[in-house]
Formats: structure tokens, C-alpha cells, sequence
């Protein structure tokens, strides 16, 4: 009984899905009905049937019997009386039997039908008050049509809610009277087959069982019918949230951890289902990104893989809409829909135009919704569920998975090495961002201007904000190694810092937008995404604005090197210098002065090979830091997957030619070498 299908109280918020469902249902019952009239059909022809074969077995009677023996008289009244049993069971099939199908079919049609009726015609007053919501100006114009929506919804809601008690007393009708009419049918057969009696009496448990299931399912429709009513009254009541935007953001409800909840299952257990699970969903209105602005009502699905879907289009038969009991569409050709991940978006409760009530943004490094919900308690809803995702994509793995290019590299070229684990002096000292955002040009994103960046390109040295730095991040890792300042902790050792610190974006725009042009072309904080994108790659990928002269040699980055000057170590790399002996570079940059750690970091974010080997002594650039006493440059070809086990032409290890040279001052360095 339980497999049967039937309405269930957790899917009845108005979405297209559900109404795909009402739809389907409908569809079912009339097809139900029209199975009944063909039962009714089969009745009479049964009937017809009967009343033939007892007129068949009068004359056969006659025929038969012609004496007029006891035996026979009695033989021939009991023939009779058989078929006049049999026409009695004619009767009833055509009287009771086929009129009750037709009088029950028609009138679980009629009660579908008006269900309907009375739906739409909510729904179009429910839709009427909506739009003259979005168009009252004044307060008190804005305070009555705030009333007429909840009450039209309220009506709406609750005429729907009898269409679909409508449609579910027509599902029990269909999983109970076909039963129910057979065991009639078949009461009626035992009563005429009383010569049959031992052959049918088996059938006479059936009867009981039929019985009982249809107690059952009348039963079960009772407490349906009941848990409809109580889950549409809470869907009803949750639009009265006096839930304030600071609660919401601050993710202190029960709600908020049961999403959480949801979330860390989700993740404990990946593939297990096969569709998505959603933690919300419901209709919102979209501000349009075309000249007029205007607002469009979209459905919206939150996921627990941290996406935001909505669809376009609001045909029910080309969506891709999760529900909680069903999961996932099927998306078919033409489906018109767009997704954002929330790991790398944040969420603003207002919007700029204040005279927008019950609005919100999700601003990302794809794309900006403005969006605006019905009521407050829809909108404080919306913002605690998504804040709550963003929070949790941030806390998890996930973010590590999607942003960790460089680390994953790392791992594979040296899997022994210290880089793989956790620094000593990585979470030490000032935040990140608070000591890269003082240096010259930081306060603004290096390629559009906007104010206040906390994302960053490690190779290049520039701080960038969110948007571009979705570009860079779609440019790959040999173009652009993004990271976040407030985020990825890890990447920030101090050769990184010191690098930036000798860097920024100012030194970086003297040299990749040098040439004319280059300003002009220059997007604006607020440009699109698109625009923004196009600047980026005319100005990493098609280097169109950089200073343009012949690649220089090696010597030249030597001298650079000696010289003690990131800056015209950065010069000789940005313009194209091909590093072939990558041991002498990094054991003249262990030697320059106060700007070591920051040039060798540049050398290798420009690929240059960390482990690289002297041809005679097989050193690497860690065995001649830690022979020399460098230690802090020792520990930054560490960091950066020096190999600490690799052996030199005597055998030795990094360790090996500390402790020959007297012994280790640095302990946290002692602690790389020997952690190997």
C-alpha cells in the first residue's frame, strides 16, 4: 500500500513542479474515469450476457426436461430457478453495479473540475495583487496591497488546497472502488454459484482483506488530509517571520544549523543519491540586467552543493527544479536556466535603491542578482539560507578543492617534501590582508579600479578584486595562481609577503600597461563581467600593453639578481628572459642581500625549477642556503617544495651539510629538514 502513489505534504509549495504534479494527477483521474466508464460498459454487456444465457438455459430446460417425473419436475424448477438467479444477477449488474461506476466516476470528476475552476480563479486574483504590489508608490498604497496579497494568497493557497484533496479523494477512489466493486461482483457470483461453493469459499478471505484495505486507505487519506492542511498553514504562516536581517546573517536559529546539518551529510557521503537535495527553493523576483530594470518573477533553487539555479522559463515541462520528493529533473533540450556557486559569492541585504522593499544581492565573480522577495519573513528566509551555504562552502574542503592549482602541483612534484604540510609560520603575525593592502596601489583591484581587493595573483603580484579575479582564475595557472587574502592562508608565506611587499599593483601596471592606450582601455569598477575579461586577456594574454622589447639573456637576470632589485629582476622575467640555469639563479638569489626571499619567490612563480641540480656537485639551491647559513632563505625553498632527502655528488642531505657546517640556529628550520 505504501508504494502506491499519492500527494505528500512536504511537496506542496507552489512551484512549477507541483503543478506539473496536479497536472499529472488530473491527467490520471480522468484517465481513471474514463477506465470506470468502460467498467460500467463491461457491466451491461455482463448484463446482456446474463439475461441471454438464462433465457438460453429456460429453453435448454424445455428441451432437456420433457418428462414429468419428480426427479425432473424438481430438476426443472431448480433450472429455473437458477436462471431466474441469473437474471436477478443481470439486474444487479446493470442496475446497481454499472450505475454506481457511473454516478461515482462522474462525480470525482465534477469535484476535480470545480477544484480547478475555483484554483484558477484564486491564482488570477492572487496575481493581480501582486502586481499592484510591485506598483504602489505610497505607504499606505504599499500597506493595502501588502494586506490584499496575503489574503488573495491565503485564498489561493487554500483553494489549491482543495483541488488537491480533491485530487487525492479521487486517488483513493481509484486505489479502493475498483476493489471494492470487484468484491461486490464477486459476492454476487458466490450467491449465484451455490453449487460452486467449495470452489469459491477460498475466495471469501479476500473479502475481508479487501475490507480492511479499504479501511486503510480511508484511514490513511484522513491523516494526509490532515497533514496537508497543517504544512500548507505553516507555509501560509512562515511569510509572518519576525526574524531581523542581523539574526539572519548571524545563522543563530535551529533552521540554520538543520541546513548546516544537511549540508555536512551531503558532503559525508558523496554520489550516494543520485539527485541533489534542495535546501530551498521558492519564486523570487529578478531585477532584469537589460536598460529597463524591470522585475521579473523566477524560480530559484539553493542546493546543498552550494548552487543557486533559477529558471527562466516557466514552462512546467522544461524545468530543471529539485524538489524534496523528487530530486532532480531530467533537463531536456531548451531548458533555460542559470547557476551561480556560492563558495566564491557573498550576499548584501539591501540593495542601493532604498525605495526597493523585501530586496537582497547575491554579488559573485560571474554575475550580480538583484533580487526581491514577496514579504519580509520570504526575504529574511532567503538571506539566512544562502549566508548560511556561503559559510559553510568556506569552512569545508570544498574551497580548498576548487582554488589549490598550485598546492596540488606542488604535491606531485615532490611528495616528501615539508611543502605538503602545515607551515609553522603561516597563521603567525598580521593578517594577509592587512599587510597587503598598505602597500602602494593595493587600495584598488590592478585591472578595473575597484576599491578594496582581497583576491590576489601570487605569480604576478597584484591584488585584484572578486570578479576579476574569476578571470584570472579561468586564464590558468600558467597565466594567473589565484588566491584569496582572507581565504587561502596557506599560500601566504613570508617569500610571498615579502615578494608583494617589493611588488603591487603599481610597480606590476608600470610594466603591463606601458603603452599607449592601455588607459583608455582600462574598464571601470562597475563595467560587466564581460568587458572586464576582454581587458584582462588583451593585457595578461595578448601582453598588448606591455613594454615591448627583445627577450634578454640570462646574464641579464644575473645582474639583475646581484643588483639586489626585484624590480629589475620582475623587468627581465616580464619580458620574456627563458631561464635555463635555474641552480646559479637561485643561489644568486640566496646570496643578494634583504631582497632574497622576495626574488626568489619571483623566480619560482615564473617556473623556475625549485630542485634544480649544480652539474658538478649535484647541490641543490637548499644545500648551498643551508651550507652558506641562509636560513631564511633555506626555509622558503622549503615551503616552496625544495626536497629535503634529495643527496648532493657526496651523498649528503640538506641536514647532512647543517650539521657538517656547525649545526642549525633556526629551529623551526631544524624542523623542516628533520621532518622528512
Amino acid at each position: 500500500m505504501n508504494d502506491a502513489w499519492r500527494f505528500d505534504a512536504n511537496a506542496i509549495a507552489d512551484s512549477p513542479h507541483a503543478r506539473e504534479v496536479m497536472a499529472k494527477a488530473e491527467r490520471e483521474g480522468e484517465r481513471e474515469r474514463e477506465r470506470e466508464r468502460a467498467r460500467a460498459r463491461a457491466a451491461e454487456e455482463y448484463a446482456k450476457e446474463c439475461r441471454a444465457m438464462a433465457h438460453g438455459e429456460r429453453t435448454y430446460t424445455r428441451e432437456c426436461l420433457t418428462g414429468a417425473s419428480a426427479e425432473e419436475r424438481a430438476f426443472a424448477q431448480a433450472m429455473e430457478r437458477l436462471a431466474s438467479e441469473r437474471e436477478r444477477l443481470a439486474a444487479w449488474a446493470l442496475g446497481t453495479l454499472a450505475q454506481d461506476v457511473r454516478e461515482r466516476s462522474e462525480r470525482n470528476g465534477e469535484r476535480v473540475r470545480e477544484g480547478r475552476r475555483k484554483m484558477e480563479v484564486r491564482r488570477r486574483e492572487y496575481e493581480g495583487s501582486r502586481a499592484k504590489q510591485l506598483s504602489a508608490k505610497t505607504s499606505s498604497e504599499r500597506d493595502r496591497a501588502d494586506e490584499d496579497v496575503h489574503a488573495t494568497r491565503e485564498a489561493f493557497e487554500r483553494a489549491r488546497l482543495e483541488a488537491m484533496l480533491a485530487l487525492q479523494r479521487a486517488e483513493v477512489g481509484k486505489r479502493a472502488n475498483g476493489r471494492k466493486s470487484a468484491k461486490e461482483f464477486m459476492e454476487a457470483q458466490l450467491d449465484y454459484h451455490r453449487r460452486a461453493v467449495e470452489l469459491l469459499t477460498p475466495l471469501r478471505a479476500s473479502f475481508g482483506r479487501v475490507d480492511a484495505f479499504v479501511a486503510d486507505v480511508e484511514k490513511e487519506n484522513v491523516h494526509i488530509e490532515v497533514s496537508l492542511a497543517e504544512a500548507m498553514s505553516k507555509l501560509i504562516a512562515s511569510s509572518a517571520s519576525t526574524q531581523s536581517t542581523i539574526d539572519a546573517l548571524s545563522m543563530v536559529s535551529d533552521r540554520s544549523r538543520e541546513l548546516s546539518a544537511q549540508m555536512a551529510s551531503s558532503a559525508a557521503a558523496p554520489g550516494s543519491g543520485g539527485a541533489l537535495d534542495a535546501l530551498m527553493q521558492g519564486w523570487l523576483y529578478k531585477r532584469s540586467s537589460s536598460a529597463l530594470g524591470d522585475w521579473k518573477r523566477r524560480f530559484f533553487v539553493l542546493d546543498v552543493k552550494g548552487n543557486l539555479t533559477y529558471v527562466k522559463s516557466q514552462s512546467s515541462k522544461s524545468l530543471l527544479v529539485p524538489t524534496m520528493l523528487f530530486g532532480f529533473g531530467k533537463k531536456s533540450e531548451g531548458d533555460v536556466s542559470q547557476t551561480v556557486s556560492l563558495l566564491t559569492a557573498t550576499i548584501k541585504p539591501d540593495l542601493d535603491d532604498t525605495e526597493v522593499r523585501f530586496a537582497f544581492r547575491v554579488v559573485s565573480p560571474e554575475r550580480t542578482y538583484f533580487l526581491r522577495a514577496e514579504n519580509q519573513g520570504e526575504r529574511q528566509m532567503w538571506i539566512e539560507a544562502i549566508t548560511t551555504v556561503i559559510a559553510n562552502l568556506l569552512s569545508s574542503s570544498v574551497n580548498h578543492q576548487i582554488m589549490s592549482e598550485h598546492d596540488d602541483k606542488v604535491r606531485r612534484n615532490n611528495r616528501n617534501s615539508y611543502s605538503v604540510r602545515s607551515s609553522p609560520t603561516a597563521l603567525e603575525g598580521p593578517s594577509p590582508l592587512s599587510v597587503l593592502s598598505l602597500i602602494r596601489g593595493n587600495g584598488e583591484c590592478a585591472d578595473c579600479g575597484m576599491p578594496e581587493p582581497d583576491w590576489a595573483s601570487l605569480n604576478l603580484g597584484i591584488m585584484l578584486c572578486i570578479q576579476c579575479s574569476g578571470v584570472h582564475r579561468q586564464l590558468g595557472v600558467q597565466v594567473s595562481k589565484v588566491r584569496s587574502a582572507t581565504l587561502d592562508v596557506r599560500a601566504w608565506e613570508p617569500g610571498v609577503i615579502e615578494f608583494f611587499k617589493r611588488w603591487g599593483n603599481e610597480e606590476s601596471n608600470k610594466r603591463w600597461e606601458a603603452e599607449e592606450g592601455a588607459s583608455e582601455a582600462k574598464p571601470a569598477a562597475s563595467a560587466t563581467v564581460d568587458v572586464k575579461k576582454a581587458y584582462i586577456l588583451e593585457k595578461y594574454v595578448a601582453r598588448r600593453y606591455c613594454r615591448r622589447r627583445s627577450a634578454p639573456s640570462e646574464s641579464a637576470l644575473l645582474a639583475a639578481i646581484q643588483a639586489n632589485s626585484l624590480t629589475a629582476v620582475m623587468d627581465v622575467l616580464l619580458a620574456g628572459c627563458h631561464v635555463k640555469m635555474e641552480y646559479a639563479a637561485l643561489v644568486a638569489a640566496c646570496e643578494c642581500g634583504d631582497a632574497s626571499l622576495a626574488i626568489i619567490e619571483a623566480l619560482l612563480q615564473h617556473n623556475v625549477n625549485v630542485n634544480a641540480v649544480d652539474d658538478r656537485s649535484k647541490d641543490t639551491a637548499l644545500h648551498y642556503a643551508v651550507a652558506k647559513g641562509h636560513d631564511a632563505s633555506a626555509k622558503t625553498l622549503l615551503h616552496r617544495g625544495a626536497d629535503a632527502t634529495k643527496k648532493n655528488f657526496k651523498g649528503a642531505t640538506p641536514l647532512d651539510v647543517a650539521i657538517a657546517r656547525g649545526g642549525i640556529r633556526d629551529d623551526d628550520l631544524l624542523i623542516m629538514l628533520t621532518c622528512t
